[in-house]
């Protein structure tokens, strides 16, 4: 099963990136990462939608510790 790859720009710590990989890196659809974040508490939401072509969005979630995750999305 495909998952989905991480692009790390920020350098984030080791620990920290495995942590977000073994969250994230079974997830295959923006529904799974969608519905983890309802599931937290508090709930993780999507913080902003940019649309980079009639096709491509970024959505943006921002994490409790104030990180953020972008997710490209077709």
């Amino acid at each position: 099963m495909k998952s989905l790859p991480l692009f790390d720009y920020s350098s984030v710590p080791a620990d920290e990136r495995s942590s977000i990989e073994r969250s994230f890196g079974a997830f295959t659809m923006l529904a799974q990462v969608l519905e983890w974040g309802r599931d937290l508490d508090p709930a993780v939401v999507v913080d902003d939608i940019v649309a980079m072509d009639e096709y491509s969005h970024d959505v943006v979630v921002k994490l409790p510790n104030g990180r953020h995750l972008a997710f490209d999305t077709t």
